[in-house]
Parts: structure tokens; C-alpha cells; sequence
């Protein structure tokens, strides 16, 4: 028995259904009406489906009808808050009491804020709100807390009513500052264990006060720019365990030698590092990223060399300074700095979960690493954006314990180490951007249980074992582009991987092969792989299913945050998803979708489509045969979008775009306006005009004719440029800038050259045009001309001296121009002449008697560049 539930309801039970793994229960059957009844108090809104699912999971079948009973769904008014405050109240009271600790807590941070997952956890640590129990840590025990259970750091989000329902179970335990005032606030919160003065530009001296909150064991005062002074008494909190100094310009550690993390980031201001550094014994978390003070980090760890390789300040070596820190289990050394060197001299340091070294690190700095005697101890090494790093050393195979190795945008990097192979425990690699080791992968002996990332490929296995995909399980990227998914066996195999709880995820390319054989239809496999909700570019590509899944269908509602979506190669499907109700899209395209002949109100769901859409590309769509920009039942045109490319569509109303782009589209240029033309459009503010191979000769382009405010045209590998129609060279008066690519013209169209109020042109890769007209007199408003890559010109006309504007000649990549026209001295206006890559004219323009004719141009003597 099932309740008959409307679209919004439907949504909501489905999200439940998920996050309380519903599926996976024996009492699913005599629970389904209850949740059921549950998901119709939720609003639609997904949070309140997705608080009440993870509320639901561990509860026997008594407490779901005990939760749907309950009185709290009575107590708030308004639309939103009566399903999203209740759901979030209830999942609170059915809370453990350490949970509901950590979950208040979350009411200092203001709304909407983000905050850093792991850095949460170490302030709950510090707090003392994390129970140790079970045979994990209570590192993994917090991590549970954040259902976020992955070990690269993440970002969190504090929603509105959540932050709400925090504040509401914590204002008697709550101080908050709007401002900073004297020291006497401190004599009323002496038993403060957590202190927070981030960004406080205003505050220039902590009070000696301070001394005084002797509980205080977490204190941040980021971003403190001009806090000038720390006072002795800051050296005397004795129970600090948790201090945040990044951006600040004074750094002092006095007897903190509870200390277990400090962040010591961009602190680009700080002279020097305090001798009471060395005795952090404790120290198990360090952050030195984008300390760019270069000079003193070097002067007080010594052995680390600059840019250019010259040794700086000190002998010291960067163990001997991390020496006595033997408990350091997190180390980030992400310097903007090209060379480290670290001393073979290895010492306790202990690098243990996670050790992050970017930007600018060489295989010296690795060979180093590995011999610290507890670096074989890291499950994660970050070495992402090290442009300089372009070998990787077998000792990186000393690290037997590695999980994850970060090689992402490392641009020269060459080599993968055979160790590499040796290393059993490594799960994935990330590759990202990393062009040189693409062949070098195809060849690599890495072990087939390795994940690359960010494009992992689907392979077919055993029947019965089915495809690799169930190694996408322990990997949480930011990016991930799973491919070939036709080699999935069934939905199963899919759902093993949990995409949905895979929240580092900000982009994600799911891709089928066209025409490949597959082992279920397309829609069983994407109606498992249900992105997390905070994800933000989504790209579909080679789904040939003729429906798409509920969750696409719906997607407003499952995947509010989405800013970029691409669907391409879509042969089957008919239907476009309500994209218009994705309130933060901005970029859409839609390419190769033959199925699809007309787009129009369903593109937009409902009132309020695309607010803020500022590029649509339709791009070979070669069934799209009517676009309607504009639907009176919905209340809405396309007046944000900034940038749009149409096929051969026939638009029915333009709105006022501030960009077009026109490519293989020739019933555009040709027939917008006929018919059913609106008179909306005779007002369009569209300010700049690509278009790209169009047979049609510029003649019939009456699309400019509708165009009042166009001040850019660029035409790229159009076929006739032959222009004698008045009305359309009237249209180009307010035009700023014309640019003209073609491969094939031989001789610039006099029809252009009647543009006598053009102020700018730029001729680019016209590379069989040999001369310029003498109809060119006519641009006598010209005043920058450029002549890009036009191989095959070899004279200028003397009528260049008519450009009686001409105030800059740019002469680029003309290998065959020998000379410029005797007319170049009587350009009275003309002040610079640029010319490379044009080996002739060089040679011209040296020989004295031609520097003469040049003599008289106004900015000397960097006018003439050669």
C-alpha cells in the first residue's frame, strides 16, 4: 500500500528514502506508508527530506511512528520553517547528547559561512565534545559526527535554520561581540573555552586581561592585521591547545605547551618566528601555507633555498628545527618558492595522515622526506600545483602506507616511479592537468586496483564480479569523470560506490560511448549515480536512454548549487529538464541532442527561470527548429544571458542579450525579424556579435539590421563578405570594432571599407589576402589597424595615407611584407608602429633613410617596436 503523493511530496520521500537507507531494511514494507506520510510534512524543501532521512536511519519502526506523531510539526507558521525548523528540531532531540553538543556548537559561526571540515573537528577535540569510544580515535569518531567521512578536508556550510536551531539550544551559553571594546569584557566570560576575534581590523593590542580566561584552551584571531602587540600574559594560557594566528602580524607562543594545532598561514608580515616555537612538543598540526615572508621562515629553519637557488640565511635544516616536534602528524608547507631542500639529518618528526608540500618543490625535497624516520607512517601526500617538479623519485615507494597521492597540476611532471607499483595500500592518484604524464600512464605497470583520477575509466569484468566501478568507493576527488559507463553490469555496481555521500565532489562527467554495447539501458545506471546535492558543474554526455531519471527531472530540488551544466550527445532523449528553476545556473549548454526540435516554457519549469543564466550555447542541435526565447505564462525572458551560440534555428523573439555568438546558423543571420519578430527586440542592448561559417553573404544578414547598440562584430570563416545593401551598412554606424578572420578571401570587400565611422579593425588569419583595397580611404575614422598572421599580403596601398585618424599600425606575423608605403609620412596623427615576426619590413625599417620617413611619429622612443 503506497499514498499518492504529488511531485514535490514524491521528491521528499525519495531523498528520505536514500539518506535512511530504506531500501536496505527488512521492515521497509510496513514502514513505507509512514515514511511516506512523513515526507508530505517536508515542504519539497530537500534539506528538511535529507535531516529527517539521517534522523530515521537507526530507528526501529515504534520511533518512525512516534516521529510522525509528534506535536512538533504544530509549533511554526511560515511555509519554510514549518517543515525544515520541525524536521531539524527532530533530528536534534533524537540526538545523543555528544552529538547535540557538537551540533550547538555550530551556533558561533554566522550563517551561510563556510567552515573548513577538518578544522571543526579539531576545535570539537579541543573542546573536550568528542567521546572516545569503540576501537577508533576520536579523529574518526568526529568525523562521523559531520557525515562528511572522508579524509580530504572539505568544506562545510552553516545553513540558515540550522544555524537557527543552534542558536535556539545554545543563547544561554552564548557571547557574542559586534564589536571590540575594552578588556572588561573578559572579566564577565572568565570560564571561556572558545574565543573567536577573527577579522578585526580595528583590534591593535590584546589586553593583559586575556591572562585571565584560564579554561580558554581554542582562541582564533585570524586575519588580526593590525594587531601590533601580544601581551606577555598570552604566554601563560596554559590549557591552549587550539591557536589560529593565520594572516596576523605578531606571532608569540610563551609556555603554550599544551599547544596540539597552530595555524600560522599568510602570515606575510612576520619578521621573524619566536625561539618558544622549539618548545611546541605537543604540536601535532602545523600550518605554514603562503607564509610568504620568505627570508625569515628560511632564517629560522634554515637548508631551504630561494627561487634561484642561492642558500639563504643559516644552517640550519628544516628536521633539526621540526626536531623536538616528534608528534606532528600534519605538516603544510605550500611556500610560493621554487627550490626546498631539507637536510638528510632525520629526526622525530612524524608526518602521519597528512603531509601537503606545494608550490615549487624538486625531487631533492621528496629524497629528503623520505628518510624522516616517521614519514613512512602518511596515508595522504599533497604535492598538487608544484610547477616545477618534473621527476618523481623512486623514494616516493618508501612510503608503504600511502592512500592518496595529489600530482594534480603539476605541469612538467614526466615520470611515474616503478615503486610506485609497490605501493599496495595506494587507492588513488590524481593526475589532473598533468599533460606530460599522459603517455607515460598508458604505459605504467600501476597496479590495477589504482583509481586515476580525475577521469576514471569503466572496465568490463567477469560476469560475475562485474566492472571495476566498485573501486570509485574510497575516493572523495573534487573533480571525477567517469567514462565508458556502458561497461556497468547492472545498477548494483553503481549504487556500491555511494556518488550521493561523495560530498568533495564539485564537479562530475559522467560519459557513455556512443554506439557501444551495453549491459543495462542507460537510465538504470543514472538513476544510481545521484550527484551530492552541494555539487556544482554537472556534465552528461552519451546517454542514449529515451526518459531521464527522477532526480534530472526534479533537479531543482536535488541539485540546488548547480552554476554549469553540458548535456551532449544525447540521441534518444526528447524532453529537456526544468534547467530554468536552477536559481544559481549560469552557464547551459545543450549539444547533439537530435531529438530535440523545439525548445521553449518546459526548459523553464515555472516562474523565476534562469535568474542568473549568463551564457547558453545550443550547439549542433540539427533537428532544433524553432527557440522561443520568450513564454508569457511563464513571466519570463532571457534578458540576463550574456553569451548564447544558436545552430540553424529560426529565434522567434531575441530579448536584449549582451552577447551573441551565431555559428553554422545562416536562418538567423538571414530571417530573425520576419514573422514573428517582437517588438521587444527593436530595443536589444546586444553589444558585441559573433559569427561563425555562415554561407549567406552579408547582404541578406538582416540580423544586424535589428542590432541598434552593436558595437563588436566578429566574423570568423564566413563564406561571402560582398556587401552593397545600404540598410545593413547603416545598421554597422555604431559599430566600435570589426574583426575579420578567413582562410580563404583573397580581396577585402569594398562594402566593408564603406564603414566610415569604424574606429577600429583588425584583419587575422587572412592568409590569401594579398593586398588591401584603395577603397580603404574611405575609413577615415580609423584609428588602431591590425594586420595578424596575413601570410601572404606583400604590399600596403599608398591610400593608407588617407587614414587621416590613424593612430597605431600593428604589423604581426607577415613574413612576406617587405615595405610600407611612402604615404606613412604624412600621417599626421599616427603615434605607434608595431611590427613582429616580420623579418622583411625589419630589415626595411633599419635602413636609415626609411627611419627618416618614420621620423615623425609622436611617442619616441618606444613608438617603433621591432
Amino acid at each position: 500500500m503506497s499514498l499518492n503523493l504529488d511531485p514535490q511530496q514524491d521528491i521528499s520521500w525519495d531523498i528520505i528514502k536514500r539518506y535512511s537507507a530504506f531500501e536496505d531494511r527488512s521492515d521497509k514494507q510496513q514502514l513505507e506508508v509512514i515514511g511516506q506520510e512523513i515526507a508530505t510534512k517536508c515542504g519539497g524543501v530537500p534539506l528538511a527530506a535529507r535531516a529527517l532521512g539521517y534522523t530515521l536511519r537507526p530507528k526501529t519502526a515504534d520511533r518512525w511512528l512516534a516521529l510522525n506523531n509528534s506535536k512538533i510539526w504544530d509549533e511554526c507558521s511560515s511555509q519554510e520553517i514549518s517543515s525544515v525548523l520541525p524536521s531539524l528540531k527532530l533530528s536534534y532531540d533524537n540526538m545523543q547528547s555528544y552529538l547535540q553538543t557538537c551540533f550547538a556548537y555550530c551556533a558561533i559561526f554566522p550563517k551561510g559561512s563556510n567552515i573548513e571540515k577538518d578544522d571543526l573537528i579539531h576545535q570539537w577535540i579541543t573542546l573536550g565534545y568528542v567521546e572516545p569510544h569503540g576501537i577508533f580515535s576520536v579523529t574518526q569518531n568526529a568525523e562521523d559526527y559531520t557525515s562528511q567521512k572522508d579524509d580530504k578536508v572539505v568544506t562545510l556550510t552553516m545553513h540558515d535554520i540550522a544555524h537557527d536551531i543552534a542558536r535556539s539550544v545554545i543563547d544561554d551559553e552564548l557571547i557574542v561581540l559586534d564589536g571590540w571594546n575594552d578588556s572588561r569584557v573578559f572579566l564577565q566570560v572568565i570560564k571561556l573555552n572558545y574565543l573567536s576575534l577573527d577579522g578585526s581590523p580595528e583590534m591593535s593590542k590584546l589586553p593583559e586581561s586575556i591572562a585571565r580566561l584560564e579554561a580558554l584552551t581554542c582562541l582564533k584571531l585570524s586575519g588580526c592585521s593590525q594587531l601590533l602587540e601580544l601581551p606577555e600574559s598570552f604566554g601563560k594560557l596554559k590549557y591552549m591547545e587550539h591557536l589560529n594566528l593565520s594572516a596576523c602580524s605578531q606571532l608569540s607562543f610563551g609556555y603554550l605547551e599544551s599547544l596540539t594545532r597552530l595555524n600560522l598561514s599568510a602570515c606575510s608580515v612576520v619578521l621573524e618566528l619566536p625561539e618558544s616555537f622549539r618548545k611546541l612538543k605537543n604540536l601535532e598540526h602545523l600550518d605554514l601555507s603562503n607564509f610568504t615572508n620568505v627570508k625569515d621562515v628560511f632564517e629560522n629553519f634554515g637548508g631551504l633555498y630561494s627561487r634561484y637557488g642561492t642558500q639563504l640565511y643559516g644552517r640550519r635544516r628544516l628536521p633539526e628545527a621540526l626536531g623536538n616536534l616528534s608528534k606532528l602528524q600534519y605538516l603544510d608547507l605550500s611556500l610560493e618558492i621554487s627550490n626546498l631542500q631539507m637536510g638528510k639529518e632525520a629526526s622525530q618528526v612524524r608526518l602521519g595522515w597528512v603531509m601537503r608540500a606545494k608550490s615549487g618543490l624538486n625531487s631533492n625535497f621528496l629524497g629528503s622526506l623520505t628518510e624522516l624516520k616517521y614519514l613512512n607512517l602518511s596515508e595522504h601526500l599533497d604535492l598538487s600545483g608544484n610547477l616545477y617538479l618534473s621527476n618523481l623519485t623512486e623514494c616516493v615507494g618508501n612510503l608503504k602506507k600511502l592512500r592518496t597521492l595529489d600530482l594534480s597540476n603539476c605541469f612538467h611532471l614526466k615520470n611515474l616511479p616503478e615503486s610506485l607499483s609497490e605501493i599496495n595500500c595506494l587507492k588513488s592518484l590524481n593526475v589532473t592537468g598533468c599533460r606530460e604524464l599522459e603517455s607515460v600512464i598508458s604505459r605504467s605497470q600501476i597496479h590495477q586496483n589504482l583509481v586515476l583520477l580525475p577521469n576514471f575509466v569503466v572496465q568490463a569484468g567477469d560476469r560475475e564480479l562485474g566492472s571495476n566501478i566498485f573501486l570509485l568507493q574510497d575516493v572523495n576527488p573534487v573533480e571525477l569523470q567517469i567514462s565508458c559507463l556502458e561497461n556497468v553490469q547492472s545498477a548494483g555496481e553503481v549504487k556500491r560506490i555511494k556518488l550521493l555521500q561523495k560530498t568533495s565532489i564539485s564537479k562530475l562527467t559522467l560519459d557513455w560511448t556512443r554506439h557501444a554495447k551495453r549491459f543495462t539501458n542507460d537510465m538504470n545506471i543514472l538513476g544510481e549515480l545521484m550527484p551530492p546535492i552541494n555539487f556544482r558543474q554537472f556534465e552528461l554526455r552519451g546517454y542514449s536512454y529515451v526518459h531521464l531519471p527522477g532526480w534530472l527531472t526534479c533537479i531543482s530540488s536535488y541539485l540546488p548549487n548547480l552554476v554549469q551544466i553540458v548535456m551532449d550527445e544525447i540521441p534518444s532523449c526528447g524532453n529537456l529538464p526544468p534547467l530554468g528553476q536552477l536559481q544559481n545556473l549560469k552557464e547551459l549548454t545543450l549539444r547533439r541532442m537530435p531529438r530535440i526540435s523545439i525548445i521553449d516554457g518546459d526548459l523553464c519549469g515555472g516562474g523565476r527561470a534562469f535568474p542568473q543564466l549568463i551564457k547558453f550555447t545550443l550547439d549542433s542541435m540539427e533537428s532544433l527548429e524553432e527557440w522561443r526565447t520568450s513564454y508569457e505564462d511563464h513571466g519570463h525572458k532571457f534578458t540576463r544571458i550574456g553569451h548564447i551560440a544558436l545552430p540553424q534555428v529560426k529565434v522567434e523573439a531575441m530579448g536584449t542579450y549582451l552577447q551573441w555568438k551565431i555559428s553554422n546558423s545562416d536562418n538567423v543571420v538571414r530571417s530573425c525579424g520576419e514573422g514573428q519578430y517582437s517588438s521587444a527586440s527593436s530595443s536589444s542592448s546586444t553589444t558585441t556579435l559573433d559569427v561563425e561559417h555562415c554561407k549567406v553573404p552579408l547582404d541578406h544578414w538582416r540580423l544586424l539590421c535589428h542590432l541598434p547598440a552593436l558595437h563588436e562584430l566578429r566574423i570568423y570563416e564566413c563564406d561571402n563578405l560582398t556587401c552593397s545593401s545600404p540598410e545593413i551598412i547603416q545598421s554597422l554606424s555604431s559599430l566600435k570594432l570589426m574583426t575579420v578572420e578567413s582562410q580563404g578571401m583573397e580581396e577585402l570587400p569594398a562594402g566593408l571599407c564603406e564603414l566610415k565611422s569604424l574606429p577600429t579593425l583588425i584583419l587575422w588569419k587572412c592568409l590569401k589576402l594579398k593586398s588591401l583595397p584603395q577603397s580603404m580611404k574611405h575609413l577615415t575614422s580609423l584609428q588602431p589597424l591590425w594586420l595578424v598572421s596575413c601570410a601572404s599580403m606583400t604590399l600596403l596601398p599608398e591610400c593608407l595615407g588617407n587614414l587621416t585618424s590613424l593612430l597605431e599600425l600593428n604589423i604581426n606575423n607577415c613574413p612576406h611584407l617587405k615595405f610600407l608605403p611612402e604615404s606613412i609620412q604624412v600621417l599626421p596623427m599616427l603615434e605607434v608602429v608595431k611590427i613582429s615576426d616580420c623579418p622583411e619590413l625589419k630589415r626595411w625599417c633599419e635602413i636609415g633613410e626609411n627611419k627618416m620617413k618614420l621620423a615623425h611619429i609622436r611617442k619616441k622612443p618606444f613608438a617603433l617596436v621591432i
